[in-house]
């Protein structure tokens, strides 16, 4: 075969080998090696002397190759098969090394060597295959090994079919691999669609969370502060009447819950709680500072705690009205308490 073209196809499956075949560089191998295989065949004829087998797969092989150049495989293919050989014809009185070269044989005029030295008057003979020594009985005979290359033609044609069944296989199996890889590329998309939205969530409740926090701290606040100002309240009119009002303890007191119970459930449950810590401090006062005997001072402590409930009962069940209005003063309050 041509060793210009062979030297073309040994370059293009380099290139292919050398990148990340994909499946149309795969196809595009998978051709070339049918060229290569017919063009094989045809010199394994062509030197059995089988020369209408010859001449029949040198036009399959142009077929190829034609075809392979009018392709979109973005690549062609220079040469082909002739019918005819090309011989190298020294001139009268030539050079030593045109001498050497007289006579020699190429399948292209392509395969010849340039001429070794400047104005050499030698030339390329072509000669017709059914001409090839010249008398026009049509050459040679063939030889008798005309069964054994029909035998390796035949293993041949067969290694070929299993080449081609390896290549569809391979192209299912990357038309495989790539469905397999945009599976996996959806479902990562998915999952980390899921991943974001979990995070969104976690986000969510982390803020919820630290509102809840804040909305707690200032309720708690809040509620020692309304207690403290009740509690300067009840301080200032005992100092302003010169003595203790009757009933003025229960109404601050059932003031306080009742504003801490407006805040919301913190304020409610602080109130409580600050409640049952001046009872359990108030207690052992009243019995040694009151001489009240235990009784007395388990009567009051229980007393006040039924104040207090009263006080938030009422804040639960009118949040946003003013105690001072839904909670009734006792009798003898000067204005401005």
């Amino acid at each position: 075969m041509s060793k210009n073209l062979q030297n073309q196809i040994n370059q293009i499956k380099k290139a292919i080998v050398n990148q990340s075949i994909s499946k149309n560089s795969a196809t595009t191998y998978g051709k070339l090696n049918e060229i290569e295989h017919s063009l094989y065949r045809y010199n394994q004829l062509s030197h059995a002397g089988l020369k209408e087998e010859a001449k029949a797969e040198s036009a399959k092989a142009n077929s190829l190759i034609n075809k392979f150049n009018n392709s979109e495989e973005g690549t062609v293919l220079k040469g082909g098969i002739s019918n005819s050989r090309y011989v190298w014809a020294a001139e009268g009185g030539a050079c030593n090394d045109c001498m050497d070269l007289d006579g020699t044989e190429y399948e292209s005029p392509e395969d010849a060597p340039e001429p070794p030295h400047p104005n050499c008057n030698c030339y390329i003979e072509e000669v017709a295959e059914n001409d090839e020594d010249g008398d026009g009985d049509g050459g040679d005979d063939p030889c008798d090994c005309y069964e054994t290359v029909s035998e390796w033609l035949e293993e041949c044609e067969e290694a070929c079919g299993e080449y081609e069944d390896s290549s569809d296989e391979g192209d299912n199996a990357l038309e495989e691999l790539q469905s397999i890889g945009s599976q996996i590329q959806s479902n990562a998309a998915a999952k980390m669609a899921e991943l974001q939205e979990l995070q969104d969530e976690i986000n969510q409740l982390k803020d919820d969370a630290i509102e809840e926090l804040q909305d707690a701290i200032e309720q708690t606040v809040k509620t020692i502060q309304i207690f403290w100002d009740n509690f300067s309240e009840l301080r200032r009119l005992k100092e302003e009447l010169h003595h203790y009002l009757d009933l003025s303890a229960e109404y601050y007191h059932t003031k306080a819950n009742c504003e801490a119970a407006q805040l919301g459930d913190v304020g409610a449950q602080v109130a409580e709680i600050l409640g049952y810590l001046r009872e359990f401090t108030d207690f052992p006062k009243e019995i040694i500072f009151k001489g009240c005997s235990i009784k007395e001072a388990f009567e009051h402590s229980v007393h006040d705690l039924e104040v207090n409930e009263a006080g938030r009962k009422l804040g639960k069940e009118h949040p946003n009205e003013d105690p001072e209005v839904i909670i009734k003063k006792p009798d003898g309050m000067p204005p401005g308490f």
